[in-house]
């Protein structure tokens, strides 16, 4: 949001708050610091701390001071643009700091993310947590810093560039460039340990960072991991912003390849597809197939999960020609895998099976328990769609068999939600119930807000054809809201699917009828096969384009 200057007056009343009665006794030299201030909130708030500090320095002695500093930075000429004043402010501020709190506001002008802690400061200053957290509250004292409301701290814009100059004027390169890679190291080591935590069961599929390379956090438990996966998340991408197509572009290929679950799970699509983004382009800068392959497989699973189908298929084709030139059989396995599933959801059943087919022959012979059984439940979906239930059930039975022995929690809440949608479709809807009840528990213990919409809406599903009532309304409406929220429009055409059969139900045609059109649209948009389903409830053709 960006503000306007204050009118003189305004500036003088908050000068008048900040330092009391100093300002009246010499209204003029009051005047003048505004001016020198620029009628900046920021560089008054910096200067009044100055004054404050110094209550038996005359007011007009500070002026001339800062008067001084503006003429040694020769910022006099610079008019046109007021802001620049602010640094004269800044710079005076500056120089009054012990030299252990001036380095470490050099170099967290360097850090890329918006918001940091003591633990993050310590690793890019070089000292321990403790020592860190007394020199940002040194600098908070400053005013040069403030605390957030999660207790943790940020810059301003204006003292992050003015900080940036100051690294690149005053730290030598070298420092400079050790004090990033500590922090790099930091972030990506730690993003590992905290999936480690999370997903024990997909270490293997990680990329192996041994231990010892630098500092990272230590999790005590899965929810310690997560809560510092998700605080840190936009440091994360600022990281792989920051790094990629550079010298260290490897830092954003590994976060690529280490975040993929956590994003997927927790519904984190944009962020995803941003840095998968990354790590394409970094791959290609650096020549590195394998890890183009493994991005641009990454980006495809995300374009499905929105909804891009074209799109998630046009990047997993090209992901697959890349790997099997580069002979990975284990990527291979995985994009043909997703590959079958962006098919199946287009309706291109004997296409989807065949790319299946394949992805299960590769992960049997790797081995890859958790593969397989990713492969069969997608097989499964396919014999759903093509009304082959029990070849449907076989599969995803197998799979959830597989899921169990594994330990992972949220691929079996998938199971369970698809058995629960095949036994809705055989008429067992006890049965049904129970399996999308303990689909929508595994959906809220691990926080798999797709999964949780989906469950949602099988149960939604399931309790229309068991007892329709006005309260089945709300199991929709709850998944249309999460789904919505994370970007999932496949979950949204289901749950406007829903609310209209819930409406049919009741007699209310005119609701049913707007809700249906609002699944066409976006089955229509998908290229889903679900849209001829819809056309029929609604007894007519539309033409939507």
């Amino acid at each position: 949001m960006n503000l306007d200057l204050l009118p003189e007056a305004q500036a003088i009343a908050l000068l008048r708050t900040l330092i009391g009665s100093r300002v009246d006794d010499d209204p003029q030299a009051a005047r003048d610091l505004v001016q020198h201030c620029a009628r900046l909130p920021l560089a008054l708030r910096i200067a009044a701390d100055l004054a404050f500090t110094n209550e038996d320095v005359p007011l007009a002695e500070l002026v001339n001071d800062l008067a001084d500093e503006q003429s040694r930075l020769d910022l006099l000429d610079a008019g046109a643009d007021p802001y620049t004043a602010v640094r004269a402010v800044l710079s005076w501020s500056y120089r009054t700091l012990k030299p252990d709190e001036a380095r470490a506001l050099r170099l967290l002008g360097l850090h890329p993310g918006r918001e940091f802690d003591a633990i993050s400061t310590s690793v890019l200053v070089d000292t321990t947590p403790v020592r860190a957290g007394r020199l940002l509250d040194s600098l908070v004292r400053a005013h040069l810093l403030e605390r957030t409301r999660t207790k943790r701290y940020q810059m301003h814009d204006l003292l992050r560039v003015y900080a940036a100059d100051l690294a690149l004027q005053e730290e030598p390169q070298e420092a400079q460039e050790a004090a990033l890679r500590r922090l790099f190291d930091f972030f990506t080591y730690s993003a590992s340990a905290a999936m480690d935590v999370l997903f024990p069961h997909e270490k293997a599929r990680r990329p192996d960072i041994p231990p010892g390379s630098g500092a990272l956090m230590e999790f005590v438990d899965e929810d310690h991991a997560l809560r510092w996966l998700e605080t840190e998340r936009a440091t994360l991408l600022a990281v792989a912003a920051r790094t990629a197509q550079s010298s260290w572009a490897v830092y954003a290929i590994l976060l690529s390849t280490i975040l993929y679950r956590f994003l997927d799970i927790h519904g984190h699509f944009d962020e995803a597809v941003t840095l998968h983004t990354y790590a394409v382009a970094s791959a290609r800068s650096r020549g590195d197939a394998v890890s183009e392959g493994r991005a641009l497989h990454n980006l495809g699973t995300v374009y499905q999960r929105q909804g891009r189908y074209q799109e998630a298929v046009d990047h997993l084709r090209k992901a697959l020609e890349i790997i099997l030139q580069a002979d990975q059989p284990e990527v291979e396995a995985f994009v043909r895998s997703d590959l079958g599933l962006v098919l199946l959801l287009l309706g291109q059943y004997e296409p989807a099976l065949r790319e299946l087919g394949r992805a299960l022959r590769l992960f049997e012979e790797l081995d890859d328990l958790t593969g397989q059984g990713q492969v069969l439940n997608n097989m499964g979906l396919a014999f759903v769609r093509q009304n082959l239930l029990e070849e449907a059930l076989d599969h995803m039975r197998r799979s959830l068999v597989l899921f169990r022995g594994t330990g992972d929690r949220p691929r079996q809440g998938y199971a369970l939600n698809d058995i629960g949608a095949v036994y809705q479709r055989t008429g067992n809807h006890v049965e049904a119930l129970d399996y999308h009840s303990e689909a929508l528990a595994v959906a809220r213990e691990t926080g798999d807000k797709a999964l949780e919409a989906a469950a949602l809406n099988g149960l939604g599903n399931t309790n229309r054809l068991f007892a329709l009532r006005e309260s089945v309304l709300e199991f929709h409406e709850q998944a249309l809201r999460i789904a919505e929220e994370i970007g999932d429009r496949y979950e949204q055409a289901q749950a406007h699917e829903g609310i209209a059969g819930v409406h049919d139900g009741l007699g209310r045609a005119e609701d049913a009828r707007d809700h249906w059109r609002r699944a066409l649209s976006i089955y229509v948009s998908l290229g889903s096969p679900d849209a001829d389903r819809v056309r029929s409830s609604l007894g007519e053709v539309i033409d939507l384009p």
